[in-house]
């Protein structure tokens, strides 16, 4: 029995049911008659339910079903274009038609449409009758149990030719009364044909009428149904498939030589291999196997003797393993369960006993809890209800008060930042400009000073020093500024002190090294340097040292001016 099937259906056949979900019955029964309840009996009724409702929904069955709706749908085109739609309806409004005799009736929307083809072809059918004419075809074949294709035709006749077409009626049963059939006559001589199909449809209406709708009502037609309205989504799953798969059968069709020189050539690959694999049996396996069968045969007693041990040892295992569950385990648990059933009276006295005494004080809590707990939180609940339509109107008053508040202290301290910002922002820059200054100034008269001071503590046996500055190096005369020095060394502080606008990566050299540089010209060169012999100095006032400062500055500044030495004692 088989349920799943790719490219098949998901239906199961009558015969081979039968015999499978007994089967079913059979064996579910005897695996739950210890539950009390069949389960086979309910695995079965599923079965049975999934075979009556079985459809095709396999690939195959879809792709085959969209083919078959495909054309259904060219049929129809073919018809009206063929006719000159002299039925008055239009391909939406017969689908519309077809889908709704499907949802009423066991004939499926597909079975419909096959139908109203056919009505088509009978040109005298038109708009007004064509609705109720479908309607009749499928109550004609459902009360008289042959297939909507003869009914389409034997009301198709009855209708185009109302005088002569009743005949094929008559042959299945539909009787007409003379004063019907003068009425027929009368009606289509005059020219309303319409008037005599009505008279004919009302008749079978009347012999018919409702069987169709009456079928599909009922617990089978509602399956049919349903199962009509399964195949038309497979149906729809197929239409989506199948523009891909014309491509690849239309692709493979254009292909088809190059496809079969493929399989060709991958059969005569497959040939060869397959004639080197048969060699390489024939000429390796079968020899091995045939030795190995020639080795097996006057060992067998051997081999026989060594499974016979390796049983005897299995047995042996067994037999321990056995013995020790008999005389030990079972023993064990033997004695286990006697003494708890021996016990029992007592362990149940036991517990009885620790109920009965914790027993009056869980009823204690418990009443506490209903008489006293409970009711508070009741009517604190209920207190908390009744003040709520209260506190949300206080928390819709309130809170969005709240929240403008905290955004409005958001936006002041925001603007209060912006402020801050602002007015750094304005004066860092010559803030910092000023600092520098006066870092650049206090550095140069901290140096100064504690190079007198380091000098006027120095013992005046030691005071002789040398100050050697090389005129042909250090350009001088930037006392009174620039704003285009050329570049390269230049002496600052020359009237106590200058500043000085260093653009970025300007190399400054420090104190003690500039001195070695002064001190390394002059004894390179004879000329153009600067020396001043200090042979005592015994006053240690501040202001000896300051008047001593300012001296040497000038002699300085004078000197360097030009080229050659001068020396002051």
């Amino acid at each position: 029995m088989q349920i799943f099937e790719l490219f098949g259906a998901i239906k199961i056949d009558d015969k081979a049911a039968t015999t499978a979900l007994d089967n079913v019955d059979k064996k579910g029964s005897s695996v739950s008659k210890g539950l009390g309840l069949s389960f086979g009996s309910i695995a079965s009724a599923a079965l049975k339910v999934g075979a009556v409702i079985g459809v095709g929904l396999g690939l195959k069955d879809m792709i085959a079903n969209a083919s078959a709706a495909e054309d259904r749908l060219a049929q129809m085109d073919a018809v009206l274009k063929s006719t000159g739609g002299t039925a008055g309806m239009t391909k939406d409004e017969l689908l519309k038609l077809a889908t709704a005799q499907g949802q009423l009736t066991t004939y499926s929307k597909g079975a419909n449409i096959e139908s109203e083809n056919l009505l088509l072809t009978f040109t005298g059918i038109g708009k007004d009758v064509f609705p109720q004419a479908l309607g009749a075809v499928n109550d004609m074949s459902t009360a008289l149990g042959q297939d909507t294709k003869s009914s389409c035709i034997q009301l198709g006749k009855a209708l185009n030719d109302p005088i002569t077409g009743i005949t094929a009626l008559k042959r299945v049963g539909v009787a007409f009364t003379d004063d019907q059939k003068e009425q027929i006559k009368t009606l289509v001589k005059s020219g309303d044909t319409m008037g005599a199909q009505k008279i004919i449809l009302a008749e079978l209406a009347k012999e018919f009428g409702g069987s169709a709708a009456a079928a599909g009502a009922t617990f089978s037609g509602q399956l049919t149904i349903m199962q009509n309205n399964l195949k038309g989504i497979g149906t729809q799953i197929g239409s989506a498939v199948m523009p891909y798969l014309t491509q690849f059968f239309t692709w493979i069709n254009s292909h088809m030589p190059q496809i079969k020189q493929f399989v060709s050539d991958a059969m005569k690959v497959i040939g060869d291999n397959l004639k080197l694999v048969a060699d390489f049996v024939t000429k390796n396996i079968i020899p091995a196997f045939d030795a190995f069968w020639k080795w097996i045969q006057p060992n067998i007693p051997l081999i026989k003797q060594i499974v016979s041990d390796a049983f005897n040892v299995i047995k042996g295992v067994l037999k321990v393993v056995g013995d020790y569950i008999v005389n030990f385990v079972i023993p064990t648990y033997k004695a286990m369960a006697d003494w708890f059933f021996k016990n029992f009276p007592a362990i149940k006295d036991a517990v009885m006993k620790a109920y009965e005494y914790i027993k009056p004080s869980f009823d204690n809590l418990v009443a506490v809890v209903k008489k006293d707990l409970i009711p508070i939180i009741q009517d604190l609940w209920t207190k908390v209800q009744a003040a709520m339509p209260g506190i949300q109107k206080i928390f819709q008053v309130v809170f969005p008060l709240v929240v403008a508040a905290i955004k409005l202290a958001i936006d002041i301290i925001a603007v209060f930042i912006g402020v801050v910002k602002g007015i750094y922002d304005f004066i860092s820059p010559g803030l910092n400009d000023v600092i520098n200054l006066f870092n650049t100034v206090a550095n140069a008269i901290k140096a100064a000073f504690d190079w007198l001071t380091q000098w006027n503590n120095t013992p005046a046996k030691n005071k002789d020093g040398t100050i050697t500055q090389s005129a042909s190096t250090f350009k001088t005369g930037n006392s009174a500024g620039t704003d285009n020095w050329r570049g390269g060394l230049t002496a600052i502080n020359e009237l106590g002190g200058e500043i000085v606008d260093l653009p970025q990566g300007t190399r400054i050299i420090p104190h003690d090294v500039s001195m070695e540089m002064a001190r390394n010209q002059s004894n390179n060169k004879n000329t153009g340097g600067l020396t001043v012999n200090i042979a005592t100095f015994v006053n240690n006032r501040k202001e000896d040292i300051e008047e001593l400062a300012q001296e040497l500055q000038f002699y300085t500044n004078q000197k360097t001016t030009g080229i050659g030495g001068a020396s002051i004692g």
